[in-house]
Formats: structure tokens, C-alpha cells, sequence
């Protein structure tokens, strides 16, 4: 345990005092309930950075191919029957693809808006409704604004509350925490000079 605060060799007790003569740790103040606030960001940083270290081990590349998905095959996967959010999401958006805005002639595929690749975790005020076409050219990026100044109004704004009572006993329901997440998640996009996308193959310059 005193090797995960070691940085260049010396300690770093930011979790815990490094006291070899107790046989436990004990948590500095905060500490936990950091852990309880930010749990689904660390999983989601700390899976997303390991299987990016497993696809650059070069001797890994044959046995990994563009096949599956990794993160699944490495940390199975926590996704619920996201389907149950589809009858609300087609009454809110009036029967239309959230991206497309064109009617919806199929079921259409409950999305997350902020990507699950990004975030790992089913939150109520994060899903959206759409074509299948819209929803696999999307797959893990990040919309483009005129998409998220969309959900957010339609998600936050307007539905925050219909959201929270009809599918509060399936998934997590706190529209403060998804427009903290997109937040975060644009904030990244634009340190990292992400393309966002729009539709297709069509990608937008991020506005800062």
C-alpha cells in the first residue's frame, strides 16, 4: 500500500499517512468522501487509461485486432437495460431522432449523450433517442454544440422533472450531476482540441 503514494521515489501522503507500524491506513479527512463523490469518474479515468496501456503494448495488437470491445472484455460491462428509457425519450422529442431531428421511422437506440466510453455509468438526464445511422456514426464522441445546447435544454431545461420521476427507479437521476459531467467532458474536448461530432462523417472545430 506505501507504493501507490510514492512519486520520483519519495512519499506523496495525500490518501493516508505512510505509518508502517499499524498493519491498516486510515484516510486523511475528505478523503472518503471524495471516493462516494467522484467514484464514477475515477472508474471511468482509471479504465480508460488501462486499456489504452493494453492497446500500446505492440505484442498485444495481434490478439487485440479491431475486434470487440476491450474495455467490456477487461472490466465486463455495467450497462442496464438502457430501454427503458425509450417510451419517455420518444414522447419528449416528439417522436423525431435527437440529432437528425428527422421522424423516427424504426425504434430508434437510446444513447448517451455524454459517451459511455467517456463515462461509464447510466444516468437518467444523459439519454437521448436516435436513428441507428445517427447513433453509429456518433458512437464515443462528443456531439457537436448546437447538439448539446439541444439536450440541454431539452434534458435540463424543460424535462429535468418528468426525467427524475419516470425513470428515477431504473437509473440515476441527477440533472445537476449529467450537466456537471458534460461540463467536464467539453472542458476536455477543448484542452485536447477534439473535433465534435455533427452528423455523418462531419465533424465541428470545438468553440472555445
Amino acid at each position: 500500500m506505501w507504493r501507490l503514494q510514492l512519486l520520483a521515489g519519495y512519499p506523496e501522503c495525500f490518501y493516508y499517512p505512510h505509518d508502517k507500524s499499524k498493519k491498516y491506513i486510515q484516510l486523511n479527512s475528505g478523503i472518503a468522501f471524495c471516493f462516494r463523490r467522484f467514484h464514477d469518474l475515477v472508474v471511468s479515468l482509471a479504465r480508460s487509461h488501462w486499456t489504452q496501456k493494453v492497446c500500446d503494448f505492440a505484442s498485444n495488437q495481434n490478439v487485440i485486432g479491431g475486434q470487440g470491445n476491450l474495455s467490456d472484455f477487461l472490466f465486463g460491462s455495467d450497462r442496464k437495460a438502457i430501454t427503458k428509457a425509450r417510451p419517455l425519450l420518444l414522447q419528449i422529442q416528439h417522436g423525431n431522432c435527437f440529432y437528425c431531428q428527422q421522424p423516427l421511422k424504426e425504434q430508434g437506440e437510446v444513447d448517451h449523450f455524454i459517451p459511455w466510453a467517456r463515462y461509464p455509468s447510466d444516468l437518467g438526464h444523459n439519454f437521448v433517442l436516435a436513428h441507428s445511422k445517427c447513433n453509429n456514426a456518433k458512437r464515443d464522441h462528443l456531439a457537436a454544440e448546437q447538439h448539446k445546447d439541444r439536450w440541454f435544454e431539452q434534458n435540463i431545461i424543460k424535462h429535468e422533472k418528468i426525467i427524475t420521476s419516470e425513470l428515477n427507479n431504473y437509473f440515476v437521476c441527477e440533472s445537476q450531476r449529467s450537466e456537471a459531467i458534460a461540463t467536464w467532458a467539453y472542458q476536455l474536448a477543448a484542452q485536447n482540441s477534439s473535433p465534435l461530432w455533427l452528423k455523418g462523417k462531419e465533424f465541428d472545430a470545438l468553440l472555445v
